[in-house]
């Protein structure tokens, strides 16, 4: 089957950007242990206020921003390239991936311009519940539920992928990120808010592997599909 160069390119540039920013996520969370901690939520708007960092925020904000545009990409791609058969089990994926795409992306953008604004001009009017910190503030409910979604269209994309050894990699990659966010929904419901508890863990370090690697396949995958539409 001959699919549209620019569908290939398309999808290989957005998994590319969806690996980058994943890595770029993973690096942030380094960069806040390390180089630019934020302030740690105590309870006490004001407090966190005084010590907030529009820095400390954006290395993990903005690598995430760019995985919403470019997952939804890279799933439209495998669903142009899909088998006809398979194709209304990707585009339910793509569905799916919108609905991350339209919580995630919403999420983080109030983070960026909103919630930074505010607390820059000293306004913490009704910030507690937005801001990332508070384990139990409207940021994580918006976060939990996001990803929970990425996951759901991941796992439709891995019923679709089954051909040969690379898509198989990716398939079980994808149904990795589905586990990882079904725990991250558990979580939430149980009020589980402790990033060292071992639930937690077990919904977070999966995803940290599987989906940077997974959209790299992807990646491959596609880059092989394009090499083959010019030979």
């Amino acid at each position: 089957m001959e699919h549209s160069r620019l569908t290939l390119r398309v999808g290989f540039w957005a998994a590319v950007l969806a690996t980058l920013g994943a890595i770029g996520f993973a690096i942030g969370i380094v960069l806040n242990i390390a180089v630019v901690p934020g302030p740690t939520w105590t309870g006490d708007i004001q407090a966190y206020a005084r010590g907030y960092s529009s820095m400390a925020m954006a290395v993990t904000v903005a690598p995430s921003l760019v995985i919403v545009p470019a997952y939804v990409a890279l799933v439209g791609s495998l669903y142009a390239v899909a088998p006809v058969a398979k194709k209304p089990i990707v585009l339910i994926a793509l569905a799916f991936a919108a609905v991350y795409a339209a919580i995630v992306g919403t999420n983080y953008f109030l983070q960026l311009i909103a919630v930074r604004q505010n607390l820059v001009a000293g306004n913490t009017n009704g910030m507690a519940l937005l801001i990332m910190p508070n384990n139990h503030s409207v940021f994580w409910t918006l976060e939990f539920l996001g990803y929970f979604w990425q996951g759901v269209a991941a796992g439709f994309l891995a019923l679709a992928l089954a051909h040969d050894r690379l898509q198989l990699w990716i398939r079980w990659l994808f149904a990795a990120v589905f586990v990882a966010g079904a725990i991250g929904i558990v979580d939430s419901i149980l009020g589980v808010t402790s990033f060292t508890d071992p639930l937690m863990i077990a919904g977070t370090a999966p995803w940290l592997v599987a989906f940077p690697a997974a959209t790299l396949l992807c990646a491959v995958y596609l880059r092989r599909l394009l090499r083959l539409s010019v030979s």
